[in-house]
């Protein structure tokens, strides 16, 4: 898992870089490969994270909510009429593309620990399914 967090941290460092050190590690082809190692994105519904301009600030729609003095549907047709942050969408799927391309997770077939913490319809029902076979196991009469 770390060697996928390495591989983000090496990637924003060197977006940070400027001038000459940049172009001297330009030839660099910064790649991962793990085993097993968890999702290294969650990516919750786009209403939750979601960023839009109001004021001088890039606001949640919860935080515009809470600031509201309006009934919610009048808040709600105010939150889409404001600005998005497209920058930062951008520079996540930029990041997305170079990890599909530079990155490689090995795992098996119902291993959950890669799936988490994002894959929520693979690893609840197999934590259910593991817990369940354990308990017949340990506790044969029981029928549950």
């Amino acid at each position: 898992a770390l060697a996928r967090v390495a591989h983000v941290g090496a990637l924003a460092e060197f977006d940070k870089m400027r001038g000459e050190a940049k172009q001297r590690l330009e030839q660099v082809d910064i790649q991962s490969i793990t085993f097993a190692a968890p999702m290294v994105f969650f990516k919750p519904d786009i209403g939750v994270v979601e960023l839009r301009r109001s004021g001088g600030d890039f606001i949640t729609l919860d935080t515009f909510l809470m600031r509201s003095m309006q009934d919610v549907t009048a808040t709600e047709e105010a939150w889409a009429l404001l600005e998005r942050d497209t920058a930062n969408h951008e520079k996540l799927r930029k990041l997305e593309e170079i990890l599909l391309e530079k990155s490689v997770n090995h795992l098996f077939d119902k291993d959950i620990v890669p799936r988490l913490p994002g894959c929520h319809q693979f690893f609840k029902p197999a934590l259910k399914m593991a817990a369940r076979t354990a308990v017949t196991e340990f506790v044969p009469f029981w029928t549950g």
